[in-house]
């Protein structure tokens, strides 16, 4: 029997009893791959973990073994590897690949520690079989999750839009529903210049730092809403001002003119409104409108108001862009129009909310189905 004729279970059995050492056993893996020009699934993942026990303690090379063979089960939709066929064989796998199955991980929650762990069990797998001959992907520069992982919180659109219409002003409606709808960081908001906004096309240019990022949408009716707000604001200055003059005529002082801002959205006493305005309006408006959710229900006002102060607790301008996030992806929108559309620089942050869009959403993914 020649040395090609060995197989894998003869390759253990002679080294376990001391005859062949691991450089053997590696030159005649080699061989027995060139031999047969083609690259096996099973037998090439065999003759993985037969170099992971000349190389690996047993702890790294379980979880090694283990990781590869989920990536495996997940390409080839297999409940365990001892399922595909022998003759099944290696295919040319790319980057997509590799990242397609990052984000099956993602979206079942593993933790990046775990992740990383199988980024890094890609890579001993994909470097031994290149040392056979085999050509795999480059996976080494595919960017992973970064170590911390905040809790998501998001909500359906029709909640977003009923919140916004128990603001108690306009200001506090447009606030919501132009953030929500355009996407805007609370930064990006209060930055955000009149001249900005193309109402014909019903966009807005939207700046980070300073620097042009990106363009954001916004509906029909909130740009009626940006028109009245505009128009009103512009009316409740020259009444400031009125009152102002006034009171100087009448107890002296001296006059200051408050002038139309640039900037979309100021207050009487500055050109641009403030974070913490932006916030008490978002948190103002959430609770009014869950206290009159509550208010058919059998509840004292006490009852009420402690429920919905626990409902607004985690409600904040971040949530906005949550849930639009959630809500792009139950349109159809893919991964790299969402994190465009976001101004998102990670692209494997924007892929943890096609999960939160499979449960806000239910319904628009069962009817693809």
């Amino acid at each position: 029997m020649s040395k090609n004729d060995l197989d894998q279970n003869t390759l253990r059995i002679l080294l376990e009893k001391g005859l062949l050492n691991k450089e053997d056993v590696e030159k005649l893996n080699k061989e027995i791959i060139e031999n047969d020009s083609e690259f096996y699934i099973k037998k090439t993942f065999n003759q993985f973990v037969m170099h992971l026990k000349n190389e690996y303690t047993q702890n790294t090379k379980s979880g090694y073994k283990t990781n590869v063979e989920k990536f495996l089960q997940y390409i080839f939709c297999a409940e365990n590897i001892k399922d595909i066929k022998d003759d099944v064989k290696l295919p040319q796998f790319s980057k997509d690949d590799i990242e397609r199955f990052f984000t099956h991980l993602i979206i079942n929650e593993y933790s990046p520690a775990s992740i990383r762990r199988f980024k890094n069990s890609l890579l001993q797998y994909f470097n031994y079989l290149s040392k056979l001959g085999y050509d795999g992907p480059q996976i080494r520069d595919i960017e992973i999750p970064k170590n911390t992982a905040s809790k998501i919180d998001a909500l359906r659109d029709e909640e977003i839009r009923g919140i916004a219409e128990y603001s108690d002003t306009l200001r506090n409606k447009l606030l919501i529903l132009f953030m929500y709808e355009t996407g805007m960081r609370r930064q990006e908001l209060i930055d955000c210049k009149k001249e900005y906004i193309d109402f014909e096309n019903r966009t807005v240019k939207i700046f980070n730092d300073g620097n042009f990022d990106r363009i954001g949408y916004f509906s029909d009716f909130v740009k009626e809403l940006l028109v009245q707000y505009i128009d009103e604001w512009e009316k409740k200055v020259e009444e400031i001002n009125n009152k102002r003059m006034k009171r100087v005529k009448a107890k002296g002082g001296t006059y200051y003119e408050l002038k139309i801002s640039e900037y979309l959205f100021q207050t009487p006493r500055s050109s641009q409104i403030s974070y913490s305005t932006i916030y008490k309006a978002l948190k103002d408006t959430a609770f009014e409108y869950y206290l009159n959710k509550l208010a058919n229900k059998e509840l004292n006002v006490e009852e009420a108001k402690k429920i919905s102060e626990e409902k607004v607790s985690s409600i904040n301008t971040e949530t906005l862009r949550h849930s639009k996030r959630a809500c792009l992806f139950s349109i159809g929108k893919s991964v790299e129009e969402v994190q465009t559309l976001m101004g998102d620089e990670n692209k494997w942050v924007v892929k943890r909310y096609l999960k939160m869009a499979q449960k806000l959403y239910p319904e628009k993914f069962r009817d693809l189905y």
